[in-house]
């Protein structure tokens, strides 16, 4: 149970779980680093939060808070952002670690350790060449691919198909890239295409 009080009124009502006035922004966030260090009593404790780009400005308060307080030992913050995105300002003063593409000799330990049956080899170095050094990406594109395909018995399509998962990432780091009046031509070219089924729309910006 959280302690004292006035951490676990403010956190509570951060959440909406009591009624009361705006929590003090400096109380949440004493209060979470209570709260995570109470629970690395236990056990070690690992938090990540991915794409904080776009979180809002007081969970982003609240989280470079906690980071710049949070030394207890077996408590660990991981914080995501995307490549060519800036630290928020609220995240100043915590360390950043930048992450660079996969090298190809791990990235092809990796296929090959994640693959039913090793693939074809010229299947093998396309998976990694348009993957781009994104783990990630390669899992996906070979789950994307029949095991027929990945034997090298049939032609590979000239675009490796997209997951879901690789789409809504795509679509993610383009919306949050884009300017309004850019992402609302979009968005009516989208509608066109789909009230006229497959087909081509020639609309001017």
């Amino acid at each position: 149970m959280l302690r004292p009080d006035p951490q676990r009124d403010a956190l509570g009502a951060a959440f909406g779980l009591v009624s009361g006035p705006a929590p003090s922004r400096f109380l949440v966030g004493l209060a979470t680093v209570t709260l995570l260090q109470q629970a690395a009593r236990k056990q070690p404790l690992l938090c990540v939060v991915d794409d904080v780009q776009w979180t809002d400005q007081e969970t982003l308060d609240t989280l470079g808070s906690v980071g710049r307080r949070l030394d207890a030992e077996g408590v660990s913050l991981v914080l995501g952002l995307r490549s060519g995105a800036r630290a928020p300002a609220g995240l100043r003063g915590i360390p950043e670690y930048r992450l660079v593409p996969m090298p190809e000799p791990d990235m092809r330990s990796l296929l090959f350790a994640a693959a039913a049956t090793p693939p074809a080899p010229h299947v093998g170095a396309r998976l990694i060449a348009e993957s781009g050094g994104n783990p990630l990406a390669l899992l996906e594109y070979l789950a994307s691919l029949s095991p027929e395909l990945l034997a090298g018995a049939g032609e590979l399509p000239p675009a490796l198909p997209v997951t879901e998962r690789l789409s809504a990432g795509f679509a993610a780091q383009i919306a949050g890239s884009l300017t309004t009046p850019a992402s609302c031509c979009l968005s009516c070219r989208s509608r066109a295409l789909a009230s006229l089924g497959t087909g081509l729309v020639n609309a001017r910006p």
